[in-house]
């Protein structure tokens, strides 16, 4: 889907913000610091999506399933948009058909 031309694929700056952190945190799970994946977004050509107020309104009216504060902006910009998230997250994948679990 991320590769079809038919399809555009962004990625949030919420993504780059969790980045930072768990890279600042020294995690075993973040190698890569957010400059270095803002740089591979943007060579891959994806777009960047700004977090709006929109996207904040649309938190707060989002079922508690999932209570990691990212993962709830990033499924609140997928639904206001509208798009479509791609996630591998279970409990995210829990929120509808414009959530994609792969």
């Amino acid at each position: 889907m991320i590769v079809e031309p038919a399809n555009s694929s962004s990625v949030s700056l919420a993504c780059l913000w969790k980045i930072a952190i768990k890279y600042a945190l020294g995690r075993r799970d973040m190698p890569v610091s957010s400059g270095d994946a803002l740089a591979s977004f943007r060579e891959a050509g994806y777009s960047l999506l700004d977090i709006e107020p929109e996207h904040a309104i649309a938190f707060g009216s989002l079922l508690p399933v999932n209570q990691v504060p990212f993962d709830r902006l990033l499924l609140a910009q997928a639904r206001t948009e509208p798009s479509h998230l791609v996630t591998a997250d279970a409990v995210v994948g829990q929120y509808g058909d414009w959530v994609i679990r792969v």
